[in-house]
């Protein structure tokens, strides 16, 4: 399953590859590695909270991964330069 995502992931189709790492570690809960190109997987989809979530977790498992850290720090830089939700329209006045 995982050699599957890698390459979906290498093949950009990232929604095959999301499926496959979710069920590697599902399946595989103690390996980090599942967790580490799964936040990898949803780093590139943009989908940096969740992608944060994993690569903790996977770092909680394995905290001196260096491939870790650096997924972590990638994460961490783009989810600061995000931009900020745009405050609401203002409402007009009532009639």
């Amino acid at each position: 399953m995982d050699s599957l995502g890698m390459y979906a992931l290498s093949k950009e189709m990232f929604e095959v590859a999301d499926s496959q790492f979710r069920r590697a570690a599902y399946l595989n809960p103690y390996m980090p590695g599942f967790k580490q190109h799964l936040a990898w997987c949803l780093y590139k989809q943009g989908k940096l909270t969740e992608a944060k979530e994993w690569i903790v977790e996977a770092l909680g498992q394995k905290p001196g991964d260096p491939d870790n850290r650096h997924i972590l720090r990638k994460i961490e830089e783009k989810l600061e330069k995000e931009p900020t939700m745009p405050p609401e329209f203002p409402q007009p006045p009532d009639k």
